[in-house]
């Protein structure tokens, strides 16, 4: 059976645009207002509704996901970092810690009930591919160990997944990882990276690009081998500002009320 060219559109907008944006939507407001709601249910049987249809039109799941953007992968990390408490524990993608034997297992016997355990790996390349939403009843968080289409990768192999890799800093771009030899990032932008680190806190924190050479005015300080572009992310590049235009529109649009307010007066 033939789909017509309509149908096939609107079910390929629904399985490439809303069904992604939909679920980061969810997960991202479920983790932000902490909303009791069934997420892992509600995802799960999206996903295979959208598998099922992509199956039936050639899309699939893998593709769907590399419409998530560079900044919306960001976004979902810095959320991570910012909303939950975190600790390091090696292995580990979003383990709860107050989950089964989970501190034993990744080494944590201290870790606070409310705390998630991640390694930087598990945390730069894991969690969000493999579907972590920060359910404490889950062993994993929500995630589900090597989801389709990503594997697990140690440290060191997974700057060779990563496409445009240098070590020139000057052009890097918002979700790019940054490696050095054990350990990798994720660059947020303007000088600054989210990681989970043994280091400082050791968990889920912020710290400065040193190779951008922008003083963050952040504590922590790190200078990177190289950077590199995920394969499951389409990147979108950032609008360039014309600075000198901006201030000539600025001062156009203040002449333009004075003279509203002279023509009142």
């Amino acid at each position: 059976m033939t789909i017509p060219n309509k149908v096939y559109n609107v079910l390929k907008w629904i399985l490439l645009i809303f069904v992604p944006a939909f679920i980061t939507l969810l997960t991202t407001l479920t983790m932000v207002w902490k909303w009791e709601i069934p997420l892992e249910a509600i995802v799960t049987t999206i996903s295979a509704i959208a598998t099922f249809l992509g199956a039936l039109i050639g899309i699939s799941t893998k593709n769907y996901r590399e419409i998530f953007t560079n900044q919306q992968y960001a976004d979902n990390l810095i959320t991570i970092a910012k909303n939950n408490p975190t600790v390091y524990g090696w292995g580990a993608f979003g383990a709860p810690a107050s989950y089964g034997n989970n501190k034993q297992r990744y080494g944590v016997p201290n870790a606070p009930d409310s705390a998630f355990i991640f390694d930087c790996s598990g945390f730069v390349y894991k969690a969000i591919p493999w579907g972590w939403y920060g359910d404490h009843n889950r062993v994993y968080g929500g995630a589900a160990y090597k989801a389709e289409g990503f594997e697990s990768l140690e440290t060191n192999n997974i700057l060779a997944q990563c496409y445009d890799v240098s070590d020139d800093f000057s052009n890097i771009a918002v979700g790019e990882v940054l490696y050095m030899d054990g350990h990798v990032a994720l660059y947020i932008g303007s000088g600054k990276a989210v990681e989970c680190t043994s280091k400082w806190t050791g968990g889920c924190l912020f710290s400065e690009v040193q190779n951008c050479g922008i003083d963050t005015g952040l504590p922590y300080k790190r200078t990177w081998l190289k950077h590199g572009k995920l394969p499951f992310l389409n990147y979108v590049a950032e609008p360039v500002v014309d600075k000198k235009q901006e201030q000539i529109d600025k001062i156009n649009e203040i002449r333009k009320n004075l003279d509203e307010l002279e023509a009142m007066l």
